[in-house]
């Protein structure tokens, strides 16, 4: 698929609750129709070539569990990340976002939830908000190859955090860090990013029409 996200898109309304269309050759910007898909609960456009920065609308979108836009060419702040009060997994990888980080990620979401945030090569700076070690159930935090200050993770966020992947400058404490400079191995660790359906468990999920049927096999050399 190619070309942009239109404006009609909004008029699905309450209707659409997956909208995956990763791995494309999508352009432009989100419209700000998108805030209207108030029953969406997986949005994925990773892998295309989409720009602009995050429409405000995107707060309207309440049911919002997934958020994935990794591998694309969107700017700016995600300040409007902290009104999405149900997001789960946040996969923003390789993007050209900046400033801040905003501390009320995940601010009311359920505690019984495995949250993950990935905000690896993007052009983030400022210190890692100290509120991340307080979110219940954060499974994975990577932010590889931004300009955050130096030693900006505490312990609590260390010890908290399930598996915290982040610059070496950045983070004495995490399970993983990333030296850029070092040798092969750990240039690999500084590119790591989530699959965004078989690491959160979502090739399957219920939105899939057939995940819950029986497989069927077939022999590709039949006698």
């Amino acid at each position: 698929l190619y070309g942009t996200l239109p404006d009609a898109l909004g008029r699905l309304g309450g209707t659409l609750k997956v909208l995956a269309l990763g791995d494309n050759q999508i352009g432009g910007s989100l419209p700000e129709s998108i805030g209207n898909l108030s029953n969406l609960e997986l949005l994925s456009l990773n892998d295309n070539a989409m720009t602009g920065s995050l429409p405000a609308t995107l707060a309207n979108m309440t049911s919002l569990s997934h958020l994935v836009l990794s591998s694309n060419s969107f700017r700016g702040s995600v300040n409007v990340l902290e009104s999405m009060k149900n997001l789960t997994s946040v996969l923003i990888h390789s993007n050209e976002f900046s400033g801040e980080l905003p501390g009320g990620i995940f601010d009311g979401v359920s505690s019984d939830s495995s949250l993950y945030l990935d905000v690896g090569i993007n052009r983030f700076s400022g210190d890692i908000p100290s509120s991340y070690g307080n979110v219940p159930n954060l499974t994975f935090f990577g932010a590889t190859r931004n300009g955050f200050e130096n030693n900006t993770v505490d312990n609590i966020t260390c010890d908290n955090v399930e598996f915290t992947i982040m610059d070496c400058s950045a983070c004495s404490c995490c399970n993983v860090c990333c030296d850029p400079s070092d040798d092969l191995s750990s240039r690999e660790i500084c590119d790591f990013h989530m699959d965004s359906f078989r690491l959160l468990g979502l090739e399957c999920g219920p939105w899939w029409m057939y995940c819950n049927e029986p497989q069927t096999y077939y022999d590709v050399d039949p006698v």
